[in-house]
């Protein structure tokens, strides 16, 4: 990943069910490999994946039906990508406004940051 929100709130949540599509907005973001804060408004969007599953941090099995643990979120707390040949994943831990830790796992999404000027 080129960016992280390591301690950072979001003050925006939006989920998309029919288009596949989420988007969390934050007032800053932590570049790649720095610890310099850019206070910029940003969002994180992720969308088009073929796969999509989720589970509460503290359980050990995933579900399909990741619309059951959607939550407007407050802090994403771990986001890893991982690329390989038959394609790319995205995990992430987040934090939700109802204090519920939990996983999201997406296959061959597209994630884009967008940094306002």
């Amino acid at each position: 990943m080129k960016f992280c929100f390591d301690d950072l709130y979001s003050y925006r949540f939006m989920y998309d069910c029919h288009n596949e599509k989420i988007e969390i907005s934050f007032d800053s973001y932590y570049p790649e490999d720095s610890d310099c804060l850019v206070e910029k408004n940003c969002t994180l969007t992720i969308c088009g994946w073929t796969k999509a599953k989720g589970k509460l941090s503290k359980d050990k099995h995933w579900s399909s039906d990741i619309e059951y643990f959607m939550g407007i979120v407050d802090m994403i707390l771990r986001i890893e990508e991982e690329k390989n040949e038959k394609g790319s994943s995205l995990t992430m831990t987040v934090m939700t406004n109802d204090d519920r830790y939990v996983d999201w796992y997406f296959e061959n999404a597209k994630i884009n940051l967008l940094v306002e000027d």
